[in-house]
Parts: structure tokens; sequence; C-alpha cells
């Protein structure tokens, strides 16, 4: 009727290793996003300087970068 203790070490090891594996892939790819958005944002600002920016860019920057510090908290 009742599984062993190794069962459940066993299936909350996958668990875990799963969360882990998920957490690192989105912070991998979250990290990444915003490198590419600083990156789009610096080649704008050096070849348009008086230019004002795109509320696109600071809309998605803004979304990406709140994301961000809302899954790390």
């Amino acid at each position: 009727m009742f599984k062993s203790d190794a069962y459940f070490k066993m299936w909350g090891g996958i668990v875990l290793w799963q969360c882990t594996v998920f957490l690192s892939e989105f912070l991998l790819n979250a990290m990444l996003w915003l490198n590419i958005f600083m990156a789009v944002d610096l080649i704008v600002s050096i070849k348009y300087p008086f230019k004002p920016k795109s509320p696109l860019m600071y809309s998605a920057f803004t979304f990406s970068s709140s994301l961000v510090v809302a899954v790390l908290n």
C-alpha cells in the first residue's frame, strides 16, 4: 500500500532536476534577450545620437527586465 522512502527520494530528485534545468534555461534565454536589447539600443544610439528612442524598444526592455526580476524574487 505505501511506497518506500527510496521511491519518494527518487521522484523528488527527478522533480528537483527538472526545475533546475527549466530555471537555468529560462535565465539563459532571459540574459540573452536582455543583451540583445541592450546591444540594439547601443547601436541605435550610436547611429542616430539625436533621434529619440523608439517606445517599442523601451517597452520590450522594460517587460523583459521586469520579468527577470519577478522570477528571481
